[in-house]
């Protein structure tokens, strides 16, 4: 009798994911307690593991490579803040550690400031960005940001409408401010095999959002998934 040759699987090409993350968020979710000051490492290792559990029903069988873009008031005007300069320290061999899965590798980081679909013409030489000034005084010594949620819903929308990798879209966030432009992400995506989710703890009540949570293999409430 002939024995069998077992043909080795040939491994899957990678899907690329972008992670579209509201940093701020995030810190405040990585905290273990009220008054923790969550380093930008731990922030950037629960925010792995918000993808991996996002990711979770393709893990098995599926690779992904991740491209961070974080989004945070990341100038005082031209100044750099302390969370920018704090993550200019973390190098591309730091992120490949942080991942949280073997099937997850995270290639890289980009920051919103750099906004996607702008001319080259709009950058900012003393920032090297198109969108300096996103934080600013408030008064009485509190600082706000600008800018920042919009930046996140252009990069998005513009990422959806040009399929360029095939990419799957991941958005980091609490504020349902961003789903209209999740929406209206999603509705670029509805004629690809490309997929989105809003990686968020939030329910909603009045939406019919909740299955944009995490990525299924198919859509629980009629969507392209």
């Amino acid at each position: 009798m002939l024995g069998l040759t077992m043909v080795p699987r040939k491994p899957l090409r990678p899907i690329p994911v972008i992670a579209f993350v509201d940093w701020n968020t995030q810190r405040i979710a990585a905290r273990r307690h009220k008054n923790d000051a969550p380093d930008a490492e731990q922030v950037l290792e629960h925010v792995a593991k918000i993808i991996k559990n996002g990711l979770s029903d393709f893990l098995p069988d599926f690779r992904f490579e991740v491209r961070l873009r974080l989004y945070c008031g990341w100038h005082k005007g031209f100044e750099p803040t302390d969370r920018r300069r704090e993550l200019a320290h973390i190098s591309d061999e730091d992120l490949f550690g942080i991942s949280a899965h073997r099937n997850i590798v995270i290639r890289g980081l980009d920051y919103g400031d750099n906004a996607l679909g702008a001319l080259e013409s709009r950058r900012v030489a003393g920032t090297n960005s198109h969108l300096p000034g996103t934080c600013r005084d408030r008064g009485n010594g509190r600082l706000e940001e600008k800018m920042v949620d919009t930046a996140l819903v252009s990069d998005l929308i513009y990422c959806a409408a040009r399929d360029e990798d095939g990419s799957w879209l991941a958005i980091l966030g609490e504020d349902i401010d961003l789903m209209p432009g999740v929406y209206a992400a999603e509705g670029f995506l509805t004629t690809s095999d490309r997929k989105i989710a809003y990686l968020r703890d939030g329910t909603e009540s009045y939406l019919l959002c909740q299955d944009l949570r995490k990525f299924h293999r198919e859509a629980e409430h009629g969507g392209h998934q």
